[in-house]
């Protein structure tokens, strides 16, 4: 069964260290990574086993359903991309956003997240949660908002930094170099360990205390995020402090997930002065 796979991709097998497990996971990367194929030997795999799957690029999902809503109601126009086991929505973000293109976008995403169906999403963009920096470079949290990344951060985060081999073989379509994840520590991560590590001790402390509550089944040792920072030029220190995740080779392990969930935490309750970066003087 095709899926709606794009006849280049039809053959697409996941390729090593590709995660096993049916779970929402947002692939990305630039150009010529491999994110497409990678999505369609995903679809082939987990449709089978959930029963069901469909592809579709996410600016052609977005223009049926805005051209459609001249003609039909929006919950009709939405219910095929709600519905199906498996989805794999290519390349968002790749055209302009409108507030409409986003509407769309998040209803779809928040239903299939409430309905418990597995969603594959694919992008050029980091998510961007992170504290912002002057130049930083689009994400997909301000081309398409926050409440579409804070989703996706939810999501096993898959980036791919190896090249995309071209040459085809016995006539099949061409496999995704992938490259572990102590290699892929995208920029918005780097920016979030720079936070960590640049707050006194007596605020990491002060934090860890106040969320010692908040539920996070990846949580690290206190003593790993109180003590002095990894060495993110050094392989061997990148590969301690990040680890593999349940064998998931690009995955980014348990403690870079906890300090996201730290930022997203004091973000959201206004722990944070106006730059995103500094704890709030009353607070600390």
């Amino acid at each position: 069964m095709s899926y709606g796979i794009p006849t280049a991709f039809v053959g697409a097998e996941p390729c090593g260290g590709a995660p096993t497990e049916p779970r929402n996971t947002y692939i990305w990367g630039g150009n010529g990574r491999g994110k497409t194929h990678t999505a369609c030997g995903l679809l082939r795999r987990w449709a089978e086993q959930r029963g069901g799957g469909l592809y579709v690029g996410a600016s052609t999902m977005l223009h049926r359903v805005v051209d459609g809503m001249r003609t039909s109601g929006m919950d009709a126009l939405c219910r095929e991309y709600e519905r199906v086991p498996v989805l794999v929505l290519d390349d968002i973000c790749a055209h302009r956003m409108t507030d409409m293109a986003v509407e769309v976008l998040s209803r779809i995403i928040d239903t299939r997240h409430n309905a418990d169906v597995v969603t594959i999403v694919t992008g050029n963009l980091p998510i961007g949660l992170a504290p912002d920096e002057a130049g930083s470079p689009a994400t997909v949290n301000t081309v398409a908002g926050t409440r579409i990344a804070r989703r996706l951060h939810e999501y096993r985060n898959l980036p791919l930094t190896g090249e995309y081999q071209t040459r085809r073989r016995d006539g099949e379509p061409p496999e995704p170099a992938m490259t572990a994840s102590v290699d892929a520590i995208d920029p918005q991560t780097r920016r979030l360990i720079r936070w960590w590590w640049g707050l006194p001790h007596a605020d990491r402390a002060m934090l860890l205390d106040a969320l010692s509550d908040m539920p996070h089944p990846m949580g690290p040792s206190r003593d790993a995020l109180l003590g002095p920072p990894p060495d993110q030029n050094n392989s061997t220190a990148r590969a301690q402090y990040f680890g593999y995740m349940q064998g998931e080779r690009l995955v980014l392990g348990v403690h870079s997930a906890a300090l996201w969930a730290v930022w997203e935490h004091c973000h959201s309750n206004g722990w944070l002065e106006a730059d995103g970066r500094t704890l709030r003087a009353a607070e600390a």
